[in-house]
């Protein structure tokens, strides 16, 4: 029997997962185990069994390659692993899951097979790893229907007991009606005895921050050096149990921290009760490794956060091209020498993999998605360029610290709705909207990707579609949170990221945001002083959004120019283009035609018939 263990990277709007295709794959072809690994990119809503387009397709590949197949879901609705053939021990080991004797571990089985009743070995393993739930499919090659039972562990005086309670049979229509976790929940309740303890699925991670401070000058560094991490592991959904700043010159080459920390953060492991130790810089892959082995637990850096949260958030197809582009580039070399820490520690934030088996297959794999996920972000750069040459408006993209208040300021230039939420990282794909300014122009303004300090280098080689949209800018707003004490700091790191995309010689207004926060006004008005091209705003309540306008009349105004036109009445359709596209000054209505004067950009001028501009001046 051929075992057959694949690494692969999947995305979805919730999760980024590692999952595993493993079992009998011999005789399959390529098509079939192409579908099984798109399928384990599968994510099931919150309290449901199993979508219905995921049965059936899983269904469908079943009957076609006429073998069982079982999968393993966890609570949060991810697909952990997919098996051709037998369901065996092997299948639920070294999965991370709940151990206490007074809970269910979390997971749950999906089964199909072509026997009517469940085999007493599946009945086993719903004991002795404390499943949820076995969902028993039983998949009839004549026309009937097929069918599908629910099979719950069984309780007696507060322990398992081997059996089942069935609930079923179900047609697959009905299980996507089925609320499985009202069950499990009464479960768990005769198990818990006398006990009150609430099961939460975001108990499942508790985080423990680890920093280096070189003795650093910053403010941000002075005030509280976890801050942000802190709160990119809140954004994250991990709980924060517990923080350490060690106070060295220079990383340790193996460890980044010191040995002794290390030790020390052993015996906190106990204490605080941690499962994952996340460190506020990127680890190099032997220190990641180096640390794993030492601690015996999950350690993930801040650079991985950073992608588990662009995972989370990435909605449109782009989106998730380039964040799964950017997880595999992280990804590949840190599967050297991984073996068994990648299967113990599978699960969470962050980057899950259930092993090395395999491994040279599963690089050359992991490079060959890479290539193709580079061909179609290529792909869709040559889109977007292609429709950047259809428009005829100058475009302003805002830019900016995550958090600053983007897409707050894009509501109130251009009462739309996007999403605007206190939390970094809200906005990954970029909204584009129509803006009229008094001038009778028209703009385009869009919300692009927020920044923010150690940005990882992966993001920004991957984001270049999106970043396209600055480099091909005619304006960028810069939009500061000025509330904030390391403001300059943030600012810098901006601009840091500006300066390697090579826009920092475009127009730009810095947006000095959420002024509504700062209470000394003599110190706003000092800030503002010392930034070249500055203003103050709120977004939130639209204090000097005029003002904000005004200003990018005046430098839209360097691009424009006014004419006198005189069109005939036969092309009177012209006028459209003009009123469409800038602003009339005058309109008189002669014997020989239409006269306009009005305010128009230069691209629109020339769309105009020669013969009929009688002058033409540009207006700055």
């Amino acid at each position: 029997m051929l075992q057959l263990k694949e690494i692969d990277y999947y995305l979805n709007n919730e999760v980024v997962l590692i999952t595993e295709l493993r079992g009998n794959l011999s005789g399959l072809k390529e098509r079939t185990i192409q579908v099984l690994e798109d399928l384990k990119s599968s994510i099931f809503s919150s309290g449901e069994l199993a979508s219905f387009s995921f049965l059936q397709q899983i269904i469908s590949q079943a009957k076609e390659i006429n073998r069982k197949i079982a999968i393993l879901v966890n609570r949060r609705g991810e697909v952990l692993r997919i098996k051709v053939g037998e369901l065996t021990e092997d299948f639920f080991q070294n999965v991370e899951r709940r151990k206490s004797d007074k809970r269910l571990s979390g997971l749950r089985c999906i089964y199909l097979t072509f026997n009517q009743e469940l085999d007493r070995r599946a009945e086993i393993f719903l004991k002795e790893y404390r499943l949820d739930l076995v969902l028993h499919i039983y998949l009839n090659n004549l026309k009937e229907k097929n069918k599908a039972k629910a099979h719950y562990p069984s309780v007696e005086e507060g322990s398992l007991i081997l059996g089942s309670k069935v609930q079923g049979p179900f047609t697959v229509n009905q299980l996507i009606n089925i609320d499985y976790i009202d069950e499990v929940q009464a479960i768990e309740n005769q198990l818990k005895a006398e006990e009150t303890v609430e099961v939460s699925e975001a108990a499942a991670e508790r985080a423990f921050l680890v920093g280096l401070d070189g003795f650093n000058n910053n403010v941000s560094q002075q005030l509280e050096p976890l801050k942000e991490l802190n709160n990119l592991v809140k954004t994250a959904g991990i709980k924060v149990v517990g923080k350490e700043v060690q106070y060295r010159q220079q990383p340790d080459s193996r460890y980044y921290i010191g040995y002794g920390k290390v030790q020390e953060l052993k015996s906190l492991k106990y204490e605080l009760d941690f499962n994952v130790i996340i460190f506020n810089d990127e680890l190099s892959p032997s220190q990641q490794r180096n640390l794993e082995e030492e601690l015996d637990i999950k350690v993930i850096d801040r650079t991985q956060v950073i992608l588990d949260i662009f995972a989370q958030h990435a909605n449109t197809k782009e989106g998730k091209l380039q964040v799964e582009l950017a997880q595999l580039n992280y990804l590949l070399p840190r599967l050297i020498g991984k073996g068994e820490q990648l299967s113990r520690l599978a699960g969470g934030i962050g980057t899950r993999g259930p092993g090395e088996s395999k491994l040279e297959i599963d690089r050359r794999r992991i490079r060959k998605r890479i290539d193709n996920l580079e061909a179609q972000i290529d792909q869709v750069q040559k889109t977007r360029a292609v429709q950047r040459s259809r428009r005829n408006l100058p475009m302003i993209s805002l830019v900016g610290y995550t958090n600053a208040g983007k897409s707050t300021l894009l509501n109130s230039l251009t009462d739309v709705n996007t999403l605007a939420k206190d939390e970094l990282f809200a906005t990954l794909d970029a909204n584009t909207c129509k803006l009229k300014l008094p001038i009778g122009r028209k703009v385009l303004i869009s919300d692009t990707v927020g920044f923010i300090r150690k940005l990882p280098h992966q993001l920004v080689a991957a984001f270049r579609a999106t970043l396209e949209e600055i480099k091909e800018s005619d304006i960028l707003l810069h939009v500061v949170d000025v509330s904030q004490v390391d403001y300059e700091e943030k600012m810098e790191a901006v601009l840091d990221v500006l300066s390697e995309l090579n826009v920092l010689d475009k127009p730009m207004i810095t947006v000095l945001n959420k002024i509504d926060l700062v209470q000394n006004k003599e110190r706003l008005n000092l800030i503002k002083q010392e930034i070249d091209n500055s203003l103050t705003i709120s977004a939130v309540n639209e204090g000097g959004i005029d003002n904000l306008i005004a200003r990018i009349s005046d430098l839209i105004l360097g691009t424009m120019v006014e004419v006198e036109i005189l069109l005939p009445y036969s092309d009177a359709g012209a006028l459209d283009l003009i009123f469409q596209n800038g602003k009339v000054v005058e309109e008189k209505y002669k014997n020989d035609g239409i006269f306009i004067r009005a305010k128009i950009s230069q691209e629109v001028a020339n769309l105009v018939d020669e013969d009929y501009i009688i002058s033409k001046e540009r207006l700055i």
